[in-house]
């Protein structure tokens, strides 16, 4: 657990949490002074000037403007910590699945023509490795798609509420538009989110059928032993075939594979 902590106080996910942290706090900050010079100038009346006199009105109506958008921003700075927690999480798996595949691949080198039972292992560890680099990309993206939808939302929301309780027409257009914006902007990104996330769901099953594929050549090499001489030699052609007819993808993952020593 220490050492989890400790990479993660040192990661590049945490620098950037806590830049988005003060860039918050700045965004906070401008969000009460604006407010304060907006309310003031538009003479926005809370019914309260009566008894506070109207600058300090003003300034309460600014602060609480600001408190709200800080306790937004700090659910927003919250979700957005957990999703670089996840990401410092998956980027870790990633490295270490790679490390196990480059172990394997290095081991392999090493032998030469591989048995079954190393060629199989060998596979296990690229789908192992495809599996977690493909997951991680779709469950971020995904993620990230729920999080824009949520963020449109709430957007939309404020500015509802900003139209329907402020006196001022030229305030309730000004949060009016930029509610639909930011609705917009939110609905756009949320869709190239779930986009990212379709291509990676192609790209796992592309990458789930290549070692299937090398398996069944790996597995047809294998009953060429079990052929009389005069009959491997239309086999082997038959095979040749198949592998040219597979999509580029698959027949690339074939030729990058390492054959089983099969007898002449």
């Amino acid at each position: 657990m220490d050492e989890l902590t400790d990479a993660w106080r040192t990661s590049p996910e945490r620098r950037r949490q806590v830049r988005g942290g003060w860039f918050t706090v700045l965004v906070v900050i401008a969000v009460g002074v604006t407010s304060y010079v907006l309310y003031r100038d538009y003479h926005v009346s809370v019914g309260v000037e009566r008894f506070v006199g109207p600058d300090l009105a003003v300034l309460v109506l600014a602060v609480v403007t600001a408190l709200v958008f800080a306790v937004l921003a700090l659910l927003v700075n919250l979700a957005y910590r957990d999703a670089l927690q996840r990401e410092h999480l998956d980027r870790q798996r990633l490295a270490e699945a790679r490390r196990l595949l480059g172990h394997a691949e290095q081991a392999a080198d090493r032998q030469g023509p591989l048995d079954l039972n190393a060629l199989w292992s060998l596979t296990q560890r690229r789908m192992d490795y495809y599996h977690t680099l493909a997951t991680s990309q779709a469950d971020r993206s995904f993620r990230q798609a729920q999080r824009m939808v949520v963020v449109g939302f709430a957007v939309l929301v404020i500015a509802v509420v900003a139209v329907a309780f402020t006196g001022t027409m030229v305030v309730a257009i000004v949060a009016g538009s930029v509610g639909a914006v930011g609705a917009l902007v939110a609905v756009y990104l949320g869709r190239s989110f779930l986009r990212a996330h379709e291509a990676s769901v192609d790209r796992l099953h592309d990458q789930f059928s290549e070692p299937f594929t090398f398996s069944r050549q790996l597995s047809a090499e294998r009953l060429l032993i079990l052929l009389e001489a005069e009959d491997r030699a239309a086999a082997v052609r038959d095979l040749i075939r198949a592998i040219v007819a597979l999509p580029p993808a698959q027949a690339e993952s074939v030729r990058r594979g390492r054959h089983s020593s099969v007898p002449e």
